[in-house]
C-alpha cells in the first residue's frame, strides 16, 4: 500500500512540473507577442524612418544643385577648339570651285598686282575672314615658285595662331574680267599678298591664283596631300618604264642552281665585322659554277624504269614495325632464309641457343601465313616476307624450337646443376659430425641458462640457431671494452676452455659455399630438365604420326637416340636432389629446425647464420685476447709502484690483481693451454687456406659427364 502511494506521489510531482514547464513556455510567447504588437512601438519605428529617407532626399537634391551650377559654368567656359570638335566636318565645295593656296609675296610683286589692279581688272570677291589653320593642300595645277613659298619671319609667325574655322559658304562666280581694246589678252595677275591682321588670330584668304605653271620637283608628301582629281580633268600620263620597276626583283634567266642554305646577315648588322673589312679587290673565277651546281629536272628514263623495281622491292605483307624486327634478327644470321629453314628441318648445330631463342620470338602467326599462301610469287616479297614463307611449312615450329634449345643447353645446365647439390650434401654431412660446433653450442647454452636463471627462459635443454646472431646484439651490464657483449663473453668462455673451438668452421669447408646456393632453385631446375624430356619424347611420338614428313627432316632421326642416351642422366640427378632434400631435413631436424615451416629458415639462411655466426665469434675472440694481453703489463707497472710505497702492499697486490686477472697463471697452464691457444690466434689473425674439394671435372668443356652422384 505504501508502494503504490509513493507512486503516485511521483506521478503527482512529476505532472506539477510538466504543467509548470508548459505555463511558463505559453507566458514567455505571450509577453513576445504582445511586445511586437506595441502600436507606439511600431509608430516609432515608422516615423524614423520617414525622418532618414527625408535626410537622404535633401541631400541628392543639394547634390544635384551643385552639380547643375557645375554643368552651366561649363557650358559657358566651353573653348572655340571644343566647339569646333563638335561640329560636323564642312561639305565638300561645287564642282567648278578651284583649290586655293596661301602665299606671301616680295614687295616688287605686290607692286605689280597693285598696277594691274589700276588698269580696271576689278579684284575677285573676298572670301570669308577665316582662314583655315594650316595652308590648303597644294594642287598639282596650281603650284607656285620656290621663292613663292610661305616664308614668314620668325617675330611674324610667332604672332599667328591657326584656328580651324566653321566652313564658310561657297564664294561666288567671279565676275568676267575686261581687257583693253587693243584685243591683246593680258596674263591674269598674281594673287594679292598675304594680309596679316593686327590682332594676328588668324590669316586671310587669297584670290584664286593664276593657272598653274608646269609641275615642280615633288614636293614632301608629309606637309602636303594632293586632293582628289577634278571631273573633267585627264589623269597625268604614267610614270616610265624603269619607274614602274623599281623596287621588284630581276628574274633569273639562267639555269636554276643548287641552293645554298646558310644564315644570312642583314646590312645593318654587317658593321665592325669581317664582312666589313673584306675587300673586293680579288677577282674569282666561277666559271664552272653553273656546270657544277645546275639542277636537271628532267628525270631520266633509267630513274623511271628504276622506280617500279625499287617499290618492288620493298613490298610486304607485313606491318612495318613487324617487318622491321624480323629484318633486325636476320642481320645477325649470315644464313638466308632458306638455309635457316633447312639447317632446322636438320637440327643443325649452326644455330646456337641465342639464335634459336631469336627465331622463337619472330614465329608466322596463323594470319601471316594465311596470306603468305594467298599470294603468288613470294620472290617480289621483303626478305622477312620470304623468310616466313620459307619456316612456315616446318611442322610443329614452335615445340622444335624448345626441343633442340633443350638439347643444347642439357649438359651445361647438368654441370651447372650437380656441384651444387654436391656441395649442399656435404655442407649437410659436415655440420652434423663437426664435434667443434657442437662443443660450442653447448657453451652457449650454459652461459645462457646462466642467465636467465629460473625464469621461464631458463632451464632450456636447447635453443634455436637463430639466437647465434643476436649475441652480438646483447650488451653486457657495465657495457665496457673489456667485454661489451655477450658474444665477447661467450669467446672469453672458449679461450678458457680450448682456444681451438673458435675455429669451429675449419672443421665444415662446404658451408660457406653452400650459403650461397638456393637449394629450392636448384629443385625447380631438375623438375625443369624431367618435364623438358617428357615433352620431347612426346613431340618425337607426334611427328612419328605424320605420314608425309618433310623433306630433310631429321628431327625424328636425331632425338630419339639423344633421349635414350639422357634420361639415364636425367633421372641420376632427379635422384641425386631427393637424396640431398632427405639430408636437408635429417640435418634441420637434427638442430631443432623444421624445413618445410613457411617460418624457419631456407638451407641457404641457415648455412649463412652458421658463417656469420663464425665470423663474428672470431673477431670477438681476437679482441678479447688482445684485451687479456695489455692487462698483465699494466698490471705489472701497477705492482712496481706499489713495492715503493710499502712491504705490506707489495704482498697484497699481486693477490688482488691475480684474482681479477682473467689469463690464467703458469701453474694452470696446462689446462687452460689445451688447443694450443697461441696458434689458434695466429690461424684467427693470418687465416688458414681452407682445401675445398675440387669438381668433378676441370676445364671449359662440361658435356661429357655421365649424370651419375658420386656421393660418399
Amino acid at each position: 500500500m505504501s508502494g503504490a502511494l509513493s507512486t503516485k506521489d511521483k506521478e503527482v510531482v512529476y505532472l506539477k512540473r510538466a504543467l509548470e514547464s508548459v505555463y511558463s513556455r505559453f507566458q514567455t510567447r505571450q509577453e513576445e507577442r504582445a511586445s511586437d504588437m506595441d502600436a507606439q512601438l511600431i509608430a516609432t519605428r515608422t516615423i524614423e524612418n520617414l525622418a532618414k529617407r527625408d535626410n537622404e532626399l535633401t541631400a541628392l537634391k543639394t547634390e544635384v544643385s551643385n552639380l547643375r551650377q557645375l554643368l552651366a559654368a561649363n557650358s559657358t567656359a566651353m573653348s572655340e577648339n571644343e566647339f569646333k570638335s563638335r561640329i560636323a566636318p564642312p561639305p565638300p565645295p561645287p564642282q567648278g570651285f578651284k583649290s586655293r593656296a596661301i602665299f606671301v609675296r616680295t614687295p616688287e610683286e605686290t607692286d605689280a598686282s597693285t598696277t594691274l589692279n589700276a588698269t580696271g581688272v576689278p579684284p575677285p570677291p573676298p572670301p570669308p575672314p577665316p582662314p583655315p589653320p594650316l595652308p590648303p593642300p597644294l594642287s598639282p595645277w596650281a603650284v607656285p615658285n620656290r621663292k613663292e613659298t610661305l616664308t614668314v619671319e620668325s617675330k611674324d609667325i610667332s604672332q599667328i595662331t591657326f584656328h580651324s574655322p566653321p566652313p564658310p559658304p561657297p564664294p561666288p562666280p567671279p565676275p568676267p574680267l575686261s581687257f583693253p581694246s587693243s584685243g591683246s589678252p593680258l596674263s591674269p595677275p598674281p594673287p594679292p599678298p598675304l594680309s596679316l591682321p593686327s590682332s594676328g588670330s588668324a590669316l586671310s584668304s587669297p584670290p584664286p591664283p593664276p593657272p598653274p605653271p608646269p609641275l615642280p620637283p615633288p614636293l614632301n608628301a608629309s606637309l602636303f596631300q594632293f586632293p582628289p582629281r577634278p571631273p573633267g580633268v585627264p589623269p597625268p600620263p604614267p610614270p616610265s618604264g624603269s619607274a614602274i620597276r623599281i623596287g621588284n626583283k630581276a628574274k633569273a634567266t639562267g639555269p636554276r642552281l643548287k641552293p645554298f642554305f646558310w644564315t644570312k646577315i642583314n646590312d645593318q648588322n654587317c658593321g665592325a665585322t669581317v664582312w666589313e673589312e673584306s675587300s673586293n679587290s680579288l677577282d674569282f673565277k666561277l666559271d664552272d659554277l653553273e656546270a657544277t651546281f645546275t639542277i636537271d629536272n628532267t628525270p631520266t628514263s633509267h630513274s623511271k624504269a628504276a622506280n617500279p623495281t625499287r617499290k618492288q622491292s620493298v613490298t610486304t605483307l607485313l606491318d612495318i614495325t613487324r617487318a622491321n624486327n624480323i629484318a633486325i634478327m636476320l642481320s645477325r644470321f649470315k644464313m638466308t632464309s632458306l638455309e635457316i629453314s633447312q639447317a632446322l628441318l636438320r637440327l643443325d648445330d649452326k644455330l646456337s641457343i641465342d639464335d634459336l631463342k631469336a627465331i622463337s620470338k619472330q614465329l608466322p602467326s596463323p594470319e601471316e601465313v594465311a596470306r603468305m599462301k594467298d599470294f603468288q610469287d613470294v620472290s617480289k616479297l621483303a626478305k622477312a616476307d620470304q623468310y616466313l614463307s620459307a619456316i612456315m611449312t616446318i611442322p610443329r615450329l614452335p615445340q622444335r624450337l624448345e626441343c633442340m634449345i633443350y638439347r643444347q643447353k642439357l649438359e651445361l645446365e647438368i654441370e651447372e646443376i650437380r656441384p651444387d647439390l654436391k656441395t649442399v650434401h656435404d655442407a649437410c654431412k659436415e655440420l652434423r659430425a663437426s664435434a667443434r660446433f657442437k662443443l660450442t653450442l653447448r657453451a652457449i647454452l650454459t652461459v645462457g641458462n646462466a642467465l636467465n636463471g629460473s625464469s621461464f627462459r631458463g632451464g632450456a635443454c636447447g635453443f634455436r640457431l637463430e639466437a647465434l646472431v643476436k649475441m652480438k646484439e646483447t650488451r653486457t651490464a657495465k657495457g665496457t671494452s673489456e667485454c661489451p657483449t655477450l658474444l665477447h663473453y661467450v669467446a672469453r668462455v672458449l679461450i678458457r676452455t680450448d682456444p681451438s673451438l673458435t675455429l669451429f668452421i675449419d672443421e665444415m669447408p662446404s658451408v660457406e659455399s653452400a650459403a650461397r646456393i638456393s637449394f629450392p632453385t636448384l629443385q625447380q631446375n631438375v623438375q625443369s630438365l624431367l618435364t623438358s624430356l617428357d615433352k620431347v619424347k612426346e613431340e618425337i611420338s607426334l611427328l612419328k604420326q605424320i605420314r608425309i614428313p618433310s623433306d630433310n627432316d631429321q628431327f625424328v632421326t636425331i632425338m630419339q637416340p639423344f633421349t635414350l642416351e639422357v634420361a639415364q642422366r636425367v633421372d641420376a640427378l632427379n635422384n641425386m636432389a631427393a637424396l640431398v632434400e632427405t639430408d636437408l631435413r635429417a640435418l634441420f631436424s637434427y638442430y631443432g629446425e623444421d624445413l618445410n615451416s613457411p617460418e624457419g629458415p631456407k638451407p641457404d639462411d641457415f648455412f649463412g647464420m652458421i658463417c656469420s655466426f663464425s665470423s663474428s665469434l672470431q673477431k670477438a675472440a681476437l679482441e678479447i685476447h688482445d684485451r687479456q694481453k695489455k692487462v698483465p703489463a699494466l698490471a705489472q707497472g701497477k705492482m712496481s709502484s706499489l713495492t715503493q710505497s710499502s712491504s705490506e702492499e707489495i704482498v697484497k697486490a699481486p693477490h688482488d690483481t691475480s684474482h681479477d686477472l682473467t689469463i690464467p697463471s703458469t701453474e694452470h697452464s696446462a689446462s687452460i693451454g689445451r688447443g694450443n691457444l697461441e696458434e689458434a690466434m695466429r690461424s684467427l689473425r693470418e687465416g688458414r687456406k681452407r682445401c675445398r674439394p675440387p669438381r668433378s671435372i676441370t676445364g671449359a668443356n662440361k658435356i661429357f659427364l655421365d649424370g651419375r652422384p658420386e656421393l660418399s
